[in-house]
């Protein structure tokens, strides 16, 4: 029994050395593995082949612009949460007046059931 945990420690600490190299690496430029943004880019260019250029102009515009609007919110909500937990602890929750956590939860749950069409919420971990 020895020998697996012998065995399991040294590959998880050579899995360790490899990924603390290959940021080095990274940080330097030279690319290692695959690389998920141009994967991203083909796939999004492969699904918007069968349209015209001005409408895959547009999309791509829109995309980047959703991009930035989704970063942006997610810092806003971060920032309150972070603002809201170092005020008022971790029950801070608890201690938003009724009427605007029944507000929360009610667009919660509308963004839960609309997922598909806005794609995953992250909101359920700040609001539990």
């Amino acid at each position: 029994m020895g020998d697996v945990r012998k065995d399991v420690r040294d590959f998880m600490f050579r899995g360790l050395m490899f990924e603390s190299e290959a940021m080095g690496f990274q940080a330097a430029g030279i690319q290692i593995g695959a690389s998920s943004t141009e994967g991203a880019e083909s796939l999004l260019m492969e699904s918007l082949t069968p349209f015209g250029v001005q409408a895959r102009n547009r999309a791509l515009e829109m995309a980047r612009l959703y991009a930035v609007l989704h970063c942006f919110e997610n810092e806003v909500r971060s920032l309150i949460e972070e603002t809201l937990l170092e005020k008022l602890g971790s029950d801070w929750w608890e201690q938003i007046p009724p009427k605007i956590r029944s507000l929360a939860e009610s667009r919660l749950a509308t963004a839960q059931k609309d997922s598909w069409l806005e794609g995953d919420k992250n909101i359920i971990d700040i609001v539990h």
